[in-house]
């Protein structure tokens, strides 16, 4: 077999060149043979033959410009349901009807899960007062297991407001608050996304409960229990003589 041998052909200078300079050029000359990419343009390394795009957010209004007309009907489709159902940890949203009544009053969106009714509110801008008052009006009112509010954004005290409900509620009401974002990247469609700011903590729900039960079960509470049960068990045998 042949081997090739790779030579390193050295130009003559001209004889005014110092010889110093000849050694620096032909060392360069060797560093480049070593590395061919010694000397590459670095802005062509830091290419990518795949560009990325980028994320954009679209305010709400642009997708749905009214809320009772676009966004709600579009929640209230299967697919999108469980979107939400799977971003709040829940096994499901099965929908009951848009517009539900109450008394004179309209929740957006009645739904059942494994658990009993959930009454979902939207809201396409920042959070208000009013809006508040609407979902414990309309949990009341349809006897909800969980509430859902949906909207751009939540103010302090509405996610303080929340947390207050869950922290000092039964396990068998649960208060959730969902911010929702729209994003694309160039012209693609446009995606939603569900991003949840306030969810129930049922560790601590149980927790106080547990510390409730433990009050009323101090031996105070069971040296006056046991008074009152024999008083009326008492009352009841004079009245049966």
């Amino acid at each position: 077999p042949h081997h090739r041998e790779d030579r390193v052909v050295v130009q003559p200078l001209q004889p005014s060149a110092e010889p110093d300079v000849q050694i620096v050029l032909v060392a360069g000359l060797l560093q480049q043979r070593a590395d061919p990419f010694a000397h590459a343009d670095i802005a062509a390394l830091g290419r990518t033959s795949n560009p990325l795009g980028k994320l954009e957010r679209i305010p709400l209004r642009k997708a749905w410009a009214h809320e009772a007309g676009e966004f709600t009907p579009w929640l209230a489709q299967a697919d999108n349901l469980t979107l939400l159902a799977e971003s709040l940890g829940l096994s499901e949203l099965e929908l009951v009807g848009t517009e539900h009544p109450v008394g004179d009053f309209k929740v957006d969106i009645l739904c059942t899960d494994d658990g009993g009714k959930v009454i979902i509110e939207n809201q396409l801008e920042k959070t208000n007062h009013t809006h508040l008052g609407q979902i414990l009006t309309y949990a009341a009112g349809v006897g909800a297991r969980k509430v859902i509010w949906l909207a751009e954004a939540f103010r302090t005290e509405h996610v303080a407001a929340l947390e207050f409900l869950n922290q000092h509620t039964t396990d068998e009401l649960d208060f959730f608050a969902v911010e929702i974002e729209l994003w694309r990247i160039g012209d693609s469609p446009m995606a939603p996304s569900f991003n949840v700011v306030v969810k129930p903590n049922d560790w601590a729900k149980t927790g106080q409960q547990n510390a409730k039960a433990a009050a009323t079960t101090t031996p105070t509470k069971q040296r006056q229990l046991k008074f009152w049960t024999g008083w009326q068990a008492w009352l009841q045998a004079k009245g049966s003589t």
